[in-house]
């Protein structure tokens, strides 16, 4: 995604490293190639693939699966094929945003292998609490692991900084917490450290049906309202690692008060929270109320899209509330607030778990293998 950096100037370790990163971008997840071929598709010489995979064989993120049946019949002694070792690896990904922590263990293609779970506490004065938990259970889900880790993923409600640090979550009792370097020291291994709905939309990113996505936004609408966009193909990080926080911008001619102090906040309209509490008081309203919260985010979203010709919104949620009639809904008021000739914008339902497991695959591979050592971005 965007634009590649030279390296003609940069020293050769770190030549070295964004080569190995060339290599196992392009063998992932699941191709098998030979080293002249990877060499010819990388446009590195041969004897450097051959020393490159060298090395990643030996810290074992790639595996030899020899040659395959129809080249062995052929004349000459045919190349070895090399792939990323799925089942030699494993990634943790934490998630805190929910009513307890999860642990999963991750192969290297999203399949869950096994998940542990910590008690959260809701208090928002549990903040320490919350910090010894997720401490426990990451050490616990790193030393009980099948294979080895490559990294550890931590998906968080609340904003957090390149470096990991979690500038602040209301929700965990947290301000200004070096997560991420907290973490690294007690597990020993790579760590990044993200917003939930980040990692929805670099999960967004890296294609859905098998095509790249360079112009999207995805809206998360558990636990109150959240965006990420990608613009040109690059994730929209903002001026204070606060693009995204959408939940809590006033909308015109609503007067409920939100749990933050303010009143008519998007959460309030859109969030499945409120969408669920206001179905429950009032059953018959179902069909307006859920009408009410598409034609909002609708009227929201629609200068976002406009001002960046983003070619597609993506809607996730937990929840079955927000299925079809929502999607439908949601493109019909767009109609309305958007031109189309100018405009064109494709309305999707995500799949919210699938979305966050490529994400986190993404974040913690393009971690360990930098294609850019200068940039945050993942692959």
């Amino acid at each position: 995604m965007g634009k590649k950096r030279s390296l003609k100037s940069a020293s050769p370790a770190l030549a070295r490293e964004h080569n190995k990163a060339l290599i196992v971008k392009l063998l992932y997840p699941a191709r098998r190639l030979s080293r002249p071929q990877i060499a010819k598709l990388t446009h590195l010489s041969v004897p450097n693939v051959t020393a490159l995979v060298k090395e990643l064989l030996e810290v074992g993120i790639l595996k030899e699966y020899g040659v395959r049946p129809e080249v062995q019949r052929n004349v000459g002694k045919p190349a070895s094929q090399v792939g990323i070792d799925i089942d030699g690896n494993r990634c943790i990904l934490l998630e805190l945003s929910g009513e307890n922590f999860v642990a999963t263990e991750l192969d290297l293609l999203g399949k869950a292998v096994a998940r542990h779970v910590h008690p959260r506490n809701s208090s928002r004065y549990s903040g320490h609490e919350n910090f010894q938990g997720v401490l426990a259970l990451a050490a616990r889900s790193v030393s009980e692991a099948s294979a080895h880790v490559v990294g550890m993923v931590v998906s968080v409600p609340g904003l957090v900084d390149s470096e990991g640090t979690v500038i602040i979550s209301d929700s965990l009792g947290w301000r200004n917490l070096e997560l991420g370097a907290e973490l690294m020291s007690t597990v020993h291994t790579p760590v990044v450290v993200a917003n939930g709905v980040d990692l929805l939309g670099i999960g967004l990113s890296t294609g859905m049906q098998g095509a790249e996505l360079v112009n999207a936004v995805i809206v998360s609408l558990d636990y109150g309202v959240g965006a990420a966009a990608i613009v040109d193909g690059r994730l929209v990080a903002g001026s204070h690692f606060a693009a995204g926080e959408i939940g809590h911008v006033k909308i015109e001619g609503n007067t409920e008060k939100c749990e933050c102090g303010r009143t008519g906040c998007l959460n309030l309209v859109v969030g499945v929270p409120k969408v669920q509490q206001k179905i429950l008081h009032e059953p018959q309203r179902r069909e307006e109320i859920i009408g009410t919260a598409a034609q909002t985010l609708a009227k929201f979203m629609s200068p976002v899209l406009s001002l960046f010709d983003l070619s597609t919104l993506c809607v996730v949620t937990r929840s079955d509330l927000i299925g079809e009639s929502f999607v439908n809904e949601l493109r019909r008021a767009l109609e309305i607030y958007i031109r189309s000739e100018t405009t064109r914008t494709d309305v999707m339902l995500g799949e919210q778990q699938e979305l966050h497991v490529r994400g986190a695959l993404t974040a913690i591979l393009g971690r360990v293998f930098p294609l850019d050592a200068a940039s945050a971005q993942p692959w």
